[in-house]
Order: structure tokens, then C-alpha cells, then sequence
């Protein structure tokens, strides 16, 4: 019982000397600084024009069809907003509409030789699809389709994660006590 205290205020004592660490840097900065390190870039998600030059015609490629039309997500909050909600057999319809309107593009893929790898209804209106670089065009112009963006695969690295928010500073402040062991909670990234 006694460990248990003493973790558990070694991790409260470590969290509020990186918060006040963080305050301190963010206020000394003043307000004419800008940090640039995650500013974000216009335009940066734009694929309008996402034609890779090196790629051959017939290369299969993996991308996302967006579609117009409203998803079940934007419908529910719509209704939630005006102090109505959509009951499960409410959302299963609308699903089943926004489904429907997607089979003309996934027949369009698979007639192109394509491959259909999942769709997306709850909150957002897509395919996700392997066809071939030169039908990608062909795709982008039919009818409903938003845009096709290039499917791409990030990795995450926090390898500088600690460096960043100023925890070794922390560290100093209380000797011996670095939150070494300490599991404080798991970050599931959803990806």
C-alpha cells in the first residue's frame, strides 16, 4: 500500500513540475514568437493534382474515392443539433442509402480491373480501391465522385517525444525521481 502511494505521488509530482515546465517555456517565448516545428503547411493534404510522373501506366495504385452525399455521422449530428437523435434502424437505413450510392463506383473499379478494399459510411463517403494508375482519371470524372486521393502509409516516431516537452528539465528538479517503471497510461493512436 505504501509503494502504491508513493508511485502514485511520484507520478501526480511529475506530471505537475512538466506542466508548470511547459507554462514557464510557453510564457517565456512571449508573444511575438512563433515556433515553426508543427505549423501546418497549405495545402500540404491537397491531391487534386496527384499524378506521379515515375509511375507506369498500368502500376497498380491504392487510393481513396471520396463521394458527395452526407454520411450517417454528419445526418445524426444534424438531428442531434436540433434535439432529435436517429434511432439504430434510422442509421442503418441511412447506411444503406449511402452504400448504395457507392455501387456505381465500385462496379466502375471492378470493371476497370480494379479492386474494392473497403468503403466508408459513418463519417466519411468513400471507397478505398487498388486500380491501375491510368484509371485513375477515369474515376476522379465520374459522376459523384468528390476527388481520388492517393492512399498513403505514415509511420509514427516519438523518439524525441520526451526531449520535446521538457521532461529531462523535470527529471533535475526532483533527484530520483523520474517516473522510471511507471506505467501513467496507454496512447492508442486509432491507427
Amino acid at each position: 500500500m505504501r509503494h502504491s502511494r508513493r508511485s502514485t505521488l511520484a507520478v501526480i509530482t511529475g506530471a505537475v513540475l512538466i506542466a508548470v515546465t511547459a507554462v514557464a517555456t510557453a510564457s517565456s517565448a512571449g508573444p511575438t514568437q512563433r515556433t515553426t516545428r508543427f505549423e501546418r503547411i497549405v495545402g500540404a493534404h491537397n491531391y487534386a493534382n496527384f499524378k506521379p510522373g515515375l509511375l507506369r501506366a498500368d502500376r497498380q495504385v491504392r487510393v481513396i474515392v471520396e463521394l458527395d452525399g452526407d454520411t450517417v455521422g454528419k445526418r445524426s449530428a444534424q438531428e442531434k443539433s436540433q434535439g432529435r437523435s436517429l434511432s439504430k434502424d434510422a442509421k442503418a437505413a441511412l447506411r444503406a442509402n449511402v452504400q448504395r450510392s457507392q455501387a456505381p463506383v465500385e462496379d466502375k473499379i471492378r470493371q476497370v480491373g480494379g479492386n474494392v478494399l473497403d468503403s466508408y459510411q459513418a463519417v466519411f463517403n468513400g471507397v478505398a480501391a487498388v486500380v491501375r494508375q491510368s484509371d485513375v482519371s477515369a474515376l476522379a470524372t465520374m459522376p459523384g465522385v468528390r476527388a481520388v486521393h492517393p492512399m498513403r502509409t505514415f509511420t509514427l516516431e516519438n523518439a524525441a517525444g520526451a526531449t520535446y516537452i521538457g521532461a529531462p528539465a523535470t527529471w533535475g528538479a526532483t533527484p530520483g525521481l523520474t517516473g522510471a517503471g511507471v506505467k501513467v497510461a496507454v496512447v492508442d493512436t486509432g491507427v
